[in-house]
């Protein structure tokens, strides 16, 4: 349908997304639709009306910057002013790498954001559990997924691992392939 009616977007929402669910029905949909993708898992009775705190962890530049501002920039015209970018280093790296990375990230979102947004980065080699702690106090975590090839999106490992270890609402988005 996405296709024959050359859809931009596609929203999908689960109330659950495991393994199951993503290899055996939604990866390979995925792959064979050209439009923008957001998939949402959402607890029971969860509203967007009510996200408050959204956690936006980043890992560099992987094609869905714009989907992802101009998600931000609804929520920020809604009203939510609480919004943390999240980079997650190495737990080995010197002390002036994790300071260039902060400085990489608030110039990356200079022109993207008219907000304070607090950026918040951490060194740490467990990327999924970092996530999951920093998301516990979240409405809403809103993840990129990864993708492998032209037009395949694909749920990683650490994207799966961290809906697994969450309760909060999680919206993961891909630019269209």
């Amino acid at each position: 349908v996405a296709r024959r009616h050359r859809c931009e977007s596609l929203l999908l929402g689960f109330s659950q997304l495991d393994e199951q669910v993503v290899s055996q029905q939604l990866e390979g949909m995925l792959g064979r639709v050209p439009s923008d993708i957001a998939v949402l898992r959402s607890p029971p009775g969860w509203r967007f009306s009510s996200v408050r705190r959204v956690l936006v962890p980043i890992g560099g530049r992987s094609g869905h910057e714009q989907l992802r501002s101009r998600l931000v920039g609804s929520l920020l015209r809604s009203g939510v002013r609480d919004i943390t970018f999240l980079r997650i280093l190495p737990h080995n790296v010197p002390e002036r790498v994790r300071d260039t990375a902060v400085d990489d990230v608030r110039h990356f979102f200079e022109g993207e954001m008219e907000a304070d947004c607090r950026i918040l980065v951490l060194r740490d080699d467990d990327v999924a559990g970092t996530v999951a702690r920093e998301a516990e106090s979240c409405d809403l975590l809103i993840q990129g997924l990864q993708r492998h090839g032209r037009n395949r999106k694909v749920f990683g490992s650490v994207t799966l691992q961290t809906a697994r270890q969450t309760s909060c609402a999680i919206l993961m988005i891909s630019r269209r392939g």
